[in-house]
């Protein structure tokens, strides 16, 4: 008898905790055309908004903190699985034409921009790596960030228009200091460090960006680099750690 009450119980937690995500949705502003595949979890007190012909796909989670703002711009689809969710005082804005596909989660506790027709393939992480350290996010027009991507956000990104990012790649924005005697080396004090990648480069596939660099304009990083130090503009880096290979 115990567990058939429990089971009850469950079962209306669930019923009410649907409804409440349904009323969410409702309190949402929402532009013509707007298309949604239930079940989504929208949680939250913050302000949810979606432009024209918005697309939201089934078992996505949108969660909105304490006078915090989630908006997408015209045209915008968000593939099944996506979590996206800020904290307090928080916001994600995403332009017209995003494109976020399945599995992946962004989060935040600062700011985030996401330009025009951006596209983050499946599977990628973005959030900070460390508790207390968060950075704010800009990515222009017509950015494309490849699946299994990993970005940290414990300091500040830039990523400029029309960067390509290629699949299972890692960008820290932060490290350790290694060298506290009586720590283990990944225990040291955070030491974060912004990184920015200027317009029109390509970061080829499994390419990892170490904290504090930058990527020159329409620079090429060869796949499996590993950057350590800044890549000039116009020239092809690669190796690890990568090195200027030539020229374009």
């Amino acid at each position: 008898m115990k567990v058939l009450i429990l089971l009850i119980k469950d079962f209306l937690k669930n019923q009410i905790r649907k409804l409440y995500w349904l009323y969410r949705l409702l309190k949402a502003k929402k532009g013509a055309g707007f298309q949604i595949q239930f079940p989504v979890r929208t949680e939250g007190s913050g302000k949810l908004s979606f432009g024209k012909n918005c697309k939201i796909q089934k078992n996505v989670f949108l969660g909105c903190g304490v006078n915090s703002n989630i908006s997408f711009g015209n045209n915008c689809r968000i593939d099944e699985g996506v979590e996206i969710v800020t904290g307090k005082s928080a916001k994600i804005i995403f332009g017209d034409n995003c494109w976020i596909m399945k599995n992946t989660i962004i989060r935040t506790e600062a700011e985030f921009e996401i330009g025009n027709d951006v596209a983050i393939a499946t599977n990628c992480a973005i959030f900070s790596r460390e508790g207390g350290y968060q950075g704010k996010l800009k990515i222009g027009d017509g950015t494309h960030i490849g699946d299994y991507t990993i970005i940290d956000m414990a300091d500040n990104l830039t990523v400029e228009k029309e960067i390509a990012i290629g699949p299972n790649c890692t960008i820290y924005t932060h490290d350790h200091n290694y060298e506290v005697e009586d720590k283990a080396a990944w225990k040291g004090g955070v030491v974060p460090k912004p990184i920015t990648i200027k317009k029109g480069a390509w970061v080829g596939s499994s390419v990892t960006l170490l904290p504090g660099i930058e990527i020159g304009e329409k620079s090429v990083v060869a796949a499996n680099a590993v950057v350590t130090k800044n890549v000039d503009a116009n020239c092809i880096y690669g190796g690890i750690p990568a090195k200027k290979i030539k020229e374009i």
